[in-house]
């Protein structure tokens, strides 16, 4: 089992987690104690990246969540642009990034010998792909992605499909149905 660095996780609106257990969630703290709270995560410099946990200032803090949403060092926002620019959409590097800040460990785009995986897991065996409309209305697209998965199968991994609309309309409950999943068959 791998260690997990100490952080804290703070997004307006959203859950406040050290150390993989949730503090509390901002609902719950009056305006007041949200500025305090904003203020003292800025102050301390308490502000890591969320791929590799290291220690990021808070220009480079400020500029990822501006422009990838997600707390990352420099070198980890290279990597996201070499995985855009290879092909990897959009909404796979969101939903690996949202799976991260749920303290999961998934692996982005892993290479099994056949084929590259969008999202992998190695604990439970599971690979995540994101597919956009091509899957579903293109006999040889749907073929290539059955042989796929029975590869996938023969290796003892259980392959979810996520169409990109599930991903964007429906965002948060794909991502509770994956974390049950993970949770349930770890």
């Amino acid at each position: 089992m791998e260690s997990r660095l100490p952080y804290l996780w703070y997004e307006g609106g959203k859950t406040i987690i050290e150390n993989g257990q949730m503090l509390c969630k901002e609902e719950s703290l009056s305006k007041r104690e949200s500025k305090r709270l904003n203020k003292l995560i800025y102050n301390l410099r308490i502000l890591y990246c969320l791929e590799c946990h290291k220690h990021i200032d808070a220009r480079v803090y400020q500029y990822s969540l501006e422009y990838y949403g997600y707390p990352l060092c420099r070198s980890d926002q290279r990597k996201i642009d070499r995985h855009t620019n290879n092909g990897t959409s959009r909404e796979t590097i969101n939903l690996y990034y949202a799976l991260k800040k749920n303290c999961f460990s998934p692996i982005l785009e892993k290479f099994d010998g056949h084929k590259h995986i969008d999202i992998a897991f190695e604990r439970p065996k599971l690979y995540i792909e994101i597919d956009g409309k091509h899957h579903h209305h293109n006999a040889s697209q749907a073929l290539k992605d059955l042989k796929r998965n029975i590869y996938s199968k023969q290796d003892g991994y259980h392959t979810i499909h996520i169409p990109n609309i599930a991903i964007h309309e429906k965002f948060e409950e794909v991502l509770n149905q994956i974390s049950k999943f993970v949770l349930e068959n770890y």
